[in-house]
Formats: structure tokens, C-alpha cells, sequence
């Protein structure tokens, strides 16, 4: 986009805003902050405050259920009571001990059971909407403690209730039987006792451990939210929205919970107000800072205009201008020099003029010997593009001629072959010796034209590689078995691995695994005396990136040969090159099968690197990617 083309903001006007934005960033993200701690520090008061008011209330529950439980065990001891259980009463009679037990209403009653549940004595009322049967029902609906104490909550009609039961047993300790009373929560006064412990807006509620059955002390029942962790503070939203920080206590020694709850708005009242205030002192300190950041600005870009006015006016040419502010700060330094600074400008622009009249003669000059380096590199790419050709037309000659003299060798050698098996008749000693040299030196010949022939394929790019998966055993002993013949004969030791417990398999093409390695082995017997020793082993590698997987096969060709002197380590893989390179040499070939094999090496992946010392012997590695692994390392 071009610059005439983008809107102009004015400083004038960006610079408040961004004073403004930056002052509305930091009051917010302390405000934030500020309310995120008080708010903090208000839910962990009120969580311990709620922790301790139902900690405080369950021992006091606890204490009043004990003695109640208390109350109807003394009455459970009673002869009376223990006569009642075994053989009932007499018709009008009851023992004075359970008068007093039962409420001055009857209602709810109050019951002997033997111990299979069964209702010995009944007295009083059952409460309004129950029967027998559904008496019955609650009786056997909970486990009775041997010890006494109170059972679960139970709901008749929309009231709860609970059981207390405490066993009457002999003098000698054996059950009889069990002493029963209904315990209604219905004490009409309890919410304003309990807000005036704990705080207006504070609730209390009585559940069973399960808490399946919330119930305040008021005896309504109400909806049971999500269940509780006993011990730890919890918030839970209710259907209506409203959102409670709970705390559940356990009555100890009795199958009920004391939950106390507050609604998490009067928890964050305070915290909400100081928010409220914070906003209010923010947008004030906004509207302050917006003020001083328009005069502000209006100071700065004042000045900066006429800085500006007067840059243009430099820019279209004008060096006569300068600038004069009254102020004696920054801007009234800038202002000073930029004055002094076009005239300068001006006194500069004179000597520019003249130095441009040079540098377009010289820039004339540049362009004509431009032309003549531009012609010398075209004709540079030409005599590059001739002898590329010259490479590719002798490797096609090679490629042509090395099939051409193929053909007579062939036959010389089938001929041969056909003599020493005296097809045209019997052979004498000097005759069977001389075809055994003409057979040795033919199959040379046809091994030179193969190398020279490869060589062609792969330089002129028409060598091509069957790649797929291969055993490493099974290439290795195939290449020792080809060359253990040449071995035997000159009176070298040639070690083969023989001794693996696993194939491993490389990723090329078998029988240029095959070739390469018939090459390094050859190489290593004709370089080591009679008496040497030439060993090939079979190993993996991993990157040296490191891995718990190894990545390479590793072929090493190891000899106690000539060695190969360092300065002439990386010729001996170029083309025709040999060590020894006189006429008088004691060992023959072209030089060109390490070429070849590093070449093949390459086009599979893999490569072929060269150790040696002059006097101690080499060693060839020949590397190729793993394919698969069938042991964990293979030796030779």
C-alpha cells in the first residue's frame, strides 16, 4: 500500500488515547488483582467460619442425642421394661419409666420390639398419613445398632423423622429385645437459633452419612444438592440458581451429618462493594489522566508540526528553510539542529551536484565493461556445456565398445572352455597349460570390460538398481564363497561370518551388495602377501544422533596387507587411479573397482569408506540402511 494512500493518524490525538488505554490496562489489572484478594481472603474466612460453626454444632447435636439415647437406655435397664419384652404387660398397666419417655401428645409413639422386629408393646399415636403396615416397613428398613443409637432419616408424608432404639437385654447381658422411639424434627424455633449463632443467612440442615435426605431442624425437607465430601468445603449451585458455600460435619457415633451452608453473595458482599468503589475511583483517575495526557500531547506535537512543515519544505528543495521554537527543552534542541542541519544540507547539495557528474561517467564506464564480462560468462557456459557433452560422448563409446568386445571374448572364453574339456581331442601338458593361461587371461579381460562397463552405466545414468530387501548372511558368504578360490590359491587366510544366530536384512539391490563386496574382498587379496589374513564381519550401527534403534548394516573387509598411504587414500576411489601406478607393478586391474563400488554404494543409500595405514593392513566399510532386525547385534 502506498504511504500517501494509509490514514494520517495525528499524535495529537493517538497519544492521549494511548495514555488512556495504558492507564485503563494497569487500574484494571490491579483492580483485578486487589478485588481477586479480597475476595480470596473473604471465601477463606467464611469457609473457616462455616467449618467451625458446623464442627461446633455436630458436637452439640452430638451431645443432645446422647442424651437422649442416655435417657431411653436407663429406661431400657428397668425390670419393667425387661418383664414388658418377655411376657407384655397387664391390661392398664405401664411402667411409670415409659410414661415418661412418651411425649404429652403420644404422638409419636413409643414401642417395644422383640428381637425379630416384632411390636411387643405399642404406645401412643403413629404420626398423621401412617399405618401398621407402613410402620412395619420403616422397622425393618435399617440396620438397629447392638450398642443403641439413633437410625437414618425417614420422610412420612413431607415430614422427617427418625428412629431411636436402644436394646433391653437380661441382667446377665443376653438381648431381649429392643426399646423404640420416633423422634420428630420439628422445633419451630430453630432457624432464629440458629441464626443468631451463626449469622443472619446461615443455614443449617440434618442428613444421613449418605446425604440422599436434607432436612432443616424446622422439619422441612429440602431438595439435596450434588453429594458432599465430609470434612471439606464445597460450592454447589441449587435448581434456583443460587449459588452456596457448604461445610458437612459428622455427628460422631451416629448415622447423621450437620450441613451447614451460606449463599455465596452475602460471602462476597464486602468483596463486591470494594469492586464497586474501585470502578468508581478508576473511571475518575481515567478522566484525570485523559485531560493530562490531551495537554500533553498538545505540547509535543505542536512543536512537531513546524518540524514538519519544514521537512517537506527541505525535501522539495527549499534549503533556505529553518525553524524557531521558543522552548527550552528537547524539542527547542531539535528545532536548533534541524536549522543547522539544512544548512549544512545546502552548503552539500552543491558538491553532490558535482559529484554526480562524475559517477555518471563512471557509471558509463561500469556498464561497457558490464557487457564484456556478461559475454565472457556466456562464452564460459558454452565451452562448460561442450565438454559436458565430450563426457556424456565418451561414456556412450565406452558403454558401445565394451558390448562390442564382450561379444569375442565370450567366445574366446566358451572356446577355451570347450578345449579343456578335450571335446576336439586329447591335450598334452604344454597345450592344457597354455589353455589354462589363455582362460585366466580372457576371463581378466572380460572382468576389466565389466568394470569398464559399469563405470559407463553409472556415469551416463543408465545403471539401474533392483532395491529391496536382502539377508546380510547370506550376501556376505555368497561374496566369500566367489573369492575363497583366489584366496586358497595365493595362500591367504580368508575368515567368512559364519557363526551368526540372526539374519538382518539391509534395504539395496542383492546382487550389487554381491558385487561391491566380491570388489573389497578381491582388492584385499591381491594387497596381501601369502601367509596374510583377510577377515569380513557383519555388524550394526546407529546414527550418531544417538536412538535405541540401530540404523545401518555395517560390512567391514579387513586385511594384513600393503596398507594405503593417507595422501593417497581418496584417489584410490577415483576412476583408473591405482597406488602403485609404474609399469613395473606386481599387481594388475584398471583401478576401477572401489570406484565403482563407492558409486553403487551411494546410489543404494548407503557408502564406502576407507581405514588403512601404509605397512598395517586396511579396512573397507561398506554401510547400507537397515531394513529390518531379527537380533539386537550380529558379529562375524
Amino acid at each position: 500500500m502506498p504511504l500517501t494512500a494509509r490514514r494520517r493518524i495525528s499524535l495529537q490525538y493517538l497519544l492521549p488515547l494511548l495514555i488512556t488505554a495504558l492507564l485503563l490496562v494497569l487500574v484494571g489489572v490491579g483492580s483485578a488483582l486487589a478485588y481477586r484478594e479480597v475476595r480470596g481472603s473473604a471465601m477463606i474466612a467464611a469457609a473457616e467460619r462455616i467449618d467451625r460453626i458446623s464442627r461446633q454444632l455436630s458436637e452439640s447435636f452430638g451431645r443432645s442425642l446422647a442424651v437422649s439415647v442416655d435417657r431411653v437406655r436407663v429406661a431400657a435397664a428397668t425390670p419393667e421394661v425387661r418383664a414388658a419384652v418377655v411376657g407384655g404387660l397387664a391390661e392398664g398397666t405401664m411402667p411409670d419409666v415409659l410414661e415418661e419417655l412418651l411425649p404429652e401428645d403420644s404422638t409419636p409413639p413409643l414401642e417395644l420390639w422383640s428381637l425379630d422386629r416384632e411390636v411387643v408393646l405399642h404406645l401412643g399415636r403413629y404420626p398423621m398419613g401412617w399405618d401398621a403396615a407402613e410402620a412395619g416397613a420403616a422397622r425393618r428398613a435399617f440396620e438397629v445398632s447392638d450398642a443403641g443409637g439413633f437410625g437414618p432419616l425417614f420422610l412420612v408424608g413431607s415430614r422427617p423423622y427418625l428412629w431411636l432404639t436402644v436394646p433391653v437385654t437380661s441382667s446377665s447381658g443376653r438381648p431381649l429385645g429392643y426399646l423404640a422411639r420416633i423422634v420428630a424434627l420439628d422445633s419451630d424455633d430453630a432457624s432464629a437459633q440458629i441464626e443468631a449463632f451463626a449469622g443472619v443467612g446461615t443455614r443449617l440442615y440434618v442428613s444421613d452419612r449418605e446425604g440422599t435426605l436434607w432436612s432443616t431442624l424446622d422439619g422441612i425437607v429440602t431438595e439435596s444438592p450434588p453429594p458432599l465430601e465430609l470434612g471439606n468445603i464445597m460450592t454447589y449451585v441449587r435448581a434456583e440458581g443460587e449459588e452456596f458455600m457448604t461445610h458437612a460435619a459428622p455427628i460422631e457415633g451416629q448415622p447423621l451429618t450437620v450441613i451447614v451452608e451460606r449463599p455465596l453473595s452475602e460471602v462476597l458482599d464486602r468483596p463486591t462493594g470494594f469492586l464497586r468503589s474501585l470502578i468508581a475511583g478508576t473511571l475518575v483517575l481515567l478522566v484525570i489522566g485523559a485531560g493530562a495526557a490531551w495537554l500533553l500531547s498538545r505540547g509535543i506535537t505542536r512543536p512537531l508540526r513546524r518540524l514538519g512543515k519544514a521537512a517537506s519544505d527541505v525535501a522539495r528543495g527549499d534549503y533556505s528553510t529553518r525553524v524557531e521554537i521558543p522552548a527550552n527543552n528537547e524539542l527547542g534542541d531539535l528545532a536548533i539542529a534541524f536549522s543547522r542541519m539544512a544548512a549544512e544540507v545546502q552548503g552539500t547539495h552543491a558538491e553532490l551536484q558535482a559529484h554526480y557528474e562524475e559517477a555518471r561517467d563512471l557509471a558509463m564506464r561500469l556498464e561497457a565493461s558490464n557487457r564484456r564480462m556478461i559475454e565472457a560468462i556466456v562464452a564460459a557456459d558454452q565451452a562448460r556445456h561442450e565438454a559436458e557433452s565430450a563426457s556424456r560422448a565418451k561414456s556412450d563409446f565406452l558403454a558401445t565398445m565394451s558390448h562390442e568386445i564382450r561379444t569375442p571374448i565370450n567366445a574366446i572364453v566358451g572356446y577355451t572352455d570347450l578345449l579343456q574339456l578335450e571335446i576336439a581331442g586329447p591335450l598334452n601338458d604344454d597345450q592344457r597349460g597354455q589353455l589354462d593361461r589363455l582362460g585366466t587371461s580372457s576371463r581378466h579381460l572380460l572382468r576389466l570390460v565389466d568394470e569398464v562397463l559399469d563405470l559407463a552405466s553409472v556415469e551416463s545414468g543408465t545403471l539401474k538398481l533392483r532395491t529391496g530387501e536382502a539377508g546380510t548372511v547370506t550376501t556376505a558368504q555368497s561374496a566369500c564363497a566367489v573369492v575363497g578360490a583366489e584366496a586358497a590359491a595365493k595362500g591367504v587366510e580368508l575368515s567368512a561370518p559364519s557363526d551368526m544366530t540372526a539374519e538382518v536384512l539391509y534395504q539395496g539391490d542383492p546382487q550389487r551388495v554381491q558385487q561391491v563386496l566380491i570388489n573389497l574382498l578381491a582388492n584385499a587379496v591381491k594387497f596381501t602377501p601369502a601367509g596374510g589374513r583377510v577377515g569380513l564381519s557383519v555388524s550394526l550401527e546407529r546414527d550418531e544422533e544417538g536412538g535405541s534403534e540401530p540404523d545401518w548394516v555395517r560390512y567391514e573387509v579387513s586385511d594384513s596387507g600393503i596398507g594405503i598411504p593417507e595422501d593417497q587414500q581418496d584417489l584410490v576411489f577415483e576412476p583408473f587411479v591405482q597406488v602403485d601406478s609404474s609399469l613395473t607393478r606386481p599387481h594388475g586391474g584398471a583401478g576401477l573397482g572401489l570406484a565403482i563400488s563407492r558409486r553403487l554404494a551411494r546410489m543404494m543409500g548407503g557408502d564406502v569408506e576407507l581405514e588403512s595405514e601404509a605397512g598395517k593392513g586396511s579396512r573397507f566399510t561398506l554401510r547400507l540402511p537397515l531394513a529390518a532386525v531379527g537380533a539386537e547385534s550380529v558379529e562375524a
